[in-house]
């Protein structure tokens, strides 16, 4: 067993997750350590997630402070435990670590645009049959490589495509990419 099977957390079951999601503070969190982050102070991110509670900038005194202390007792702690962020209690500093992702899929902060795979092969198949058709027909540039040629090259491209969709529908790396 490597030592990256032991140290690794399990993924976030999905009633873990709602229950992260069911406190209003606890969701802030995570937005403002995505738009600030990923590593803040505790006092920022109690001032950031106040104003979001508000709508003031800055903030009342009172609910900064009341958000401060409900971060520093129960909500980082617990967002600790699951692995959603990183609290060092002892620099006040809150890290938002990978596992995060699991959460804000739910939240809709997993910003990655879609990949349009059906309009990607489209145009790769409209590009190609120019490609291939302008070589048949002789035209000067794309006629000084045989249109048989320029075929397996499209299609190439069109196997080139495909093992990006299916990498990117098992691990979503491309569409994090755009």
């Amino acid at each position: 067993m490597s030592t990256n099977a032991v140290t690794e957390k399990p993924s976030l079951a999905e009633s873990e997750v709602y229950d992260i999601l069911q406190n209003g503070r606890r969701r802030h969190t995570i937005e403002q350590l995505r738009r600030h982050g990923p590593s803040v102070e505790i006092a920022a991110l109690a001032e950031a997630v106040a104003a979001a509670e508000t709508g003031e900038a800055p903030p009342p005194r009172n609910v900064r402070q009341s958000v401060y202390n409900s971060l520093h007792q129960s909500h980082l702690p617990r967002l600790d435990r699951c692995g959603v962020v990183e609290y060092d209690r002892e620099r006040k500093i809150v890290t938002l670590t990978e596992r995060a992702a699991a959460v804000e899929r739910y939240m809709g902060l997993d910003q990655a645009p879609e990949v349009p795979w059906d309009l990607l092969y489209l145009l790769c198949g409209l590009v190609g049959f120019g490609v291939v058709t302008g070589a048949a027909l002789g035209l000067p540039g794309i006629a000084a490589v045989p249109a048989v040629a320029w075929s397996g090259l499209f299609f190439a491209l069109l196997v080139g495509v495909r093992l990006l969709q299916e990498a990117d529908r098992r691990t979503g790396v491309v569409s994090a990419r755009l």
